[in-house]
């Protein structure tokens, strides 16, 4: 049984690097250029408003093309710390969203009534697969 565990994690390995995939749950700042940060936008259901990163990432060959990823899929507040995490509201407690590199920085509600200065190295949970920014398997546009 370890013979074939070992054959087909060699075997995917192999067939990652042949193919050239991208990870898709951190990194995206090497390969992706242009990018900011915009809100609010709501959704076409009338949703809350919410914050996208957008850019430019490389995808097959050449093309680079523009990218779009709701941050509510990564990122959430935590007593007014910006938090890697899936599916929670981020934009009811923070604002002044503005982004350096990689790295996002905002004011969030820290639960007392107060907002604090806080920041996240998005480069640590947002990925580039072929083109699109990804999060915990949610992908962009």
């Amino acid at each position: 049984m370890q013979f074939f565990t070992n054959r087909v994690a060699l075997l995917l390995a192999l067939s990652t690097a042949v193919l050239g995939a991208t990870t898709t749950d951190s990194g995206y700042a090497d390969s992706c250029r242009n990018l900011d940060v915009y809100a609010p936008n709501t959704d076409t259901n009338g949703n809350k408003p919410y914050y996208e990163l957008y850019g430019s990432c490389k995808g097959y060959g050449a093309f680079e093309p523009p990218t779009n990823l709701r941050l509510d899929y990564c990122l959430g507040n935590s007593k007014g710390r910006l938090t890697a995490q899936k599916g929670k509201p981020l934009e009811a407690g923070c604002r002044n969203f503005t982004l350096t590199g990689s790295v996002l920085f905002a004011n969030c509600d820290n639960g007392k009534g107060n907002f604090t200065a806080t920041s996240f190295d998005l480069n640590t949970i947002v990925g580039n697969e072929q083109g699109v920014l990804t999060c915990y398997g949610k992908t962009g546009a």
